[in-house]
């Protein structure tokens, strides 16, 4: 998520964040939460990091995309299909429109 720091202060708790500062450095942290002074989470080595808030530039965090997940399904069940179409002709054999032989009639 990005957008100015004025628009993701509160009392947000995130799973995963980065955290990009105001002198260029980045940090990633787990469990974090940011308050109006402050953000709180636990680094790689889960030890507890407070920052204050005047040193961060930038938040980012992941979030679900409900139209990139649906094309991905989509895109998933249209080549599920093709496969299963493919795989029913092949197993048809070369001669599956073949008109079949009339049955010899009784004498």
């Amino acid at each position: 998520m990005r957008g100015t720091l004025e628009q993701q202060v509160g009392e947000e708790h995130i799973r995963e964040a980065r955290l990009a500062f105001r002198n260029g450095d980045e940090i990633s942290l787990r469990d974090v939460t940011v308050r109006s002074d402050s953000v709180i989470g636990f680094d790689d080595g889960r030890e507890r990091r407070a920052i204050p808030l005047a040193e961060v530039a930038s938040i980012e965090h992941r979030e679900v995309s409900v139209l990139r997940t649906g094309a991905a399904m989509g895109a998933t069940a249209a080549v599920a299909y093709v496969a299963f179409i493919c795989i029913t002709f092949a197993r048809l054999g070369p001669n599956w429109t073949a008109v079949p032989s009339p049955a010899p009639s009784a004498p």
